[in-house]
């Protein structure tokens, strides 16, 4: 084997090597690209519950009552209609006279029941 053919068959088999090793190379990537998609969205997912949970945690810390929150879900699953929608017909509801003064008059009848004192001064909870 003469110089330019060692040279010809060595470059043939260098470039034969690296096409296959890139395609194996890609196809690595590919798939190390698809798992971190994948990871990301679980840590995304968590983030996301546990947000929530913070907030409620935050919220109840400062004296709110968190355990029976409506969502405009509590609408769309039995309506068609635009979040916007949903959340305009939960605003209304929730702050409807009835609704509110319903809750009043059932926090009084339940602090009467367990004998609590009336507090005539208004105290800012911290």
């Amino acid at each position: 084997m003469n110089k330019e053919s060692l040279e010809k068959f060595l470059r043939k088999t260098i470039n034969d090597n690296t096409q296959k090793y890139s395609s194996k190379t890609n196809q690595m990537k590919g798939e190390i690209k698809a798992n971190a998609i994948n990871e990301i969205k679980q840590i995304l997912k968590r983030i996301d519950m546990s947000t929530e949970e913070f907030a409620r945690e935050f919220l109840k810390k400062k004296g709110y009552y968190v355990d029976n929150l409506w969502c405009i879900d509590d609408i769309q699953d039995n309506y068609e209609c635009a979040p916007f929608q949903a959340m305009g017909i939960l605003d209304k509801v929730l702050r409807s006279e009835w609704l509110v003064s319903n809750i009043f008059e059932m926090i009084t009848n339940h602090a009467e029941e367990n004998n609590f004192k009336k507090n005539n001064s208004w105290k800012k909870i911290d």
